[in-house]
């Protein structure tokens, strides 16, 4: 049996409870077991105390919401641009890619991921091939299958693959798998209403990107550009109303919003949306930089945590974004949203994204009992009140190592 492991640094921050100034962490077999002074863990089992010195410890940083199969578009579509633009470059970019690309990407993502102290992240997935690949790292992760469909004369030869697929998948412990539908323009309400009923055979979230540009809330109004986008692609076939409703209302028409729905972006929403969603109790993950490099927009961070929605952080893709950095995204939520207290904001990057993603219990802050996934940063604060707003603005820039993973 492994022995107990005592790590010491100048703070510990739970995330649950106020930070603890010169505590210890004791983890046995990879499992938090204890957490406090060392005269408080003195009843626990002898071991080693490996002081970490002028670091704050961590639990491992939560994504939310990324692709990694996108890594290998890093830096090859320019981003800047309008979001019509983006899209057309990426789904170009996407044509030209083949298995090996994705596979490449996949390994990309997941260094930059551990790089980044990632310890939960949430893939959204067009092939699957990332289950292969998670199963052989240490990081908890859900694997969200992605659907798109728009056309209704193939829509039951595409369930009926995308059925086999899941089921296939569904029963993996390590990663979870799930059901993704990518957004209300592309896939259809009867697809919509198919992926819903699967998921609950399966990983019992369903993930979806909603409201996060306005030619989305256009398209549903009857209007703009998508139209023509979705024509060229051939993905649409023109037998579809628009409901002239806002994506969040839409969705909620279609019995879509639930406590089981991880609502991606949010950006394009208005007080009633946000109203639904509380009312729904419906999961949300925000990626700042992502909207931000694309150029529609910042989702109402202030109002959505005033109507009591807990929220996520997530990445996006490299194909929207420079980088699979967590602790960026809480530094533009700060630009974004300056009143928020960096407490909360650190449980956005933490906790918030493993209640997301139904594995609080599991990580997502320090707590005995909870996995070891831990992390360091580097801190120069004296006070708690300065430390937590020290790692959400400078955290970034600092060196992160891992604790207690011989990787």
């Amino acid at each position: 049996m492994n022995q107990t492991i005592y790590h010491k640094a100048k703070w510990i921050c739970p995330v649950t409870r106020p930070p603890m100034e010169g505590g210890v962490v004791a983890v046995k077999d990879d499992t938090i077991v204890g957490i406090g002074h060392e005269k408080d863990l003195q009843g626990l089992t002898h071991g080693p105390i490996i002081d970490h010195g002028d670091v704050a410890i961590l639990p491992a940083l939560v994504n939310a919401h990324t692709h990694l199969e996108l890594s290998c578009l890093e830096k090859r579509i320019k981003t800047g641009v309008d979001f019509m633009d983006w899209l057309r470059s990426l789904l170009a970019e996407l044509d030209k890619l083949d298995e090996e690309d994705f596979n490449h990407g996949i390994v990309r993502g997941l260094k930059k991921s551990y790089e980044n102290g990632t310890g939960l992240l949430a893939d959204i997935s067009n092939t699957g091939q990332s289950v292969a690949y998670l199963k052989k790292v240490f990081m908890k992760s859900v694997v969200f299958l992605e659907a798109l469909g728009f056309n209704s004369k193939t829509l039951p030869l595409y369930f009926e693959r995308l059925k086999r697929h899941f089921n296939k998948l569904k029963h993996c412990e390590h990663p979870r798998v799930g059901l993704a539908a990518h957004s209300p323009y592309t896939v259809s309400p009867e697809l919509l209403k198919r992926i819903q009923a699967l998921s609950i055979n399966g990983f019992p979230m369903l993930s979806i990107h909603v409201a996060e540009s306005r030619y989305e809330s256009d398209f549903l109004m009857g209007k703009g550009p998508m139209y023509d986008l979705l024509k060229e692609r051939k993905f649409w076939n023109g037998d579809w109303s628009p409901p002239k409703k806002s994506p969040v209302q839409y969705l909620d028409d279609l019995g879509l919003l639930t406590p089981h729905t991880l609502c991606i972006h949010l950006v394009q929403i208005s007080n009633g949306d946000i109203e639904t969603l509380s009312r729904r109790r419906s999961k949300i993950c925000l990626c700042p930089r992502s909207n931000h490099a694309l150029r529609v927009g910042s989702p109402p961070v202030e109002t959505l945590l005033r109507a009591g929605l807990k929220i996520a952080l997530g990445t996006d893709s490299l194909a929207s974004n420079d980088d699979l950095s967590v602790l960026k995204e809480m530094a533009a939520i700060k630009g974004i949203a300056p009143s928020i207290p960096p407490g909360e904001i650190i449980k956005m990057g933490t906790i918030n994204g493993a209640a997301a993603l139904n594995m609080e219990e599991q990580v997502g802050s320090i707590d005995e009992g909870k996995e070891g996934l831990l992390i360091s940063v580097p801190v120069s604060s004296c006070a708690p009140e300065k430390l937590y707003e020290e790692i959400v603005c400078e955290g970034y820039r600092k060196e992160i190592k891992w604790i207690n993973q011989d990787r």
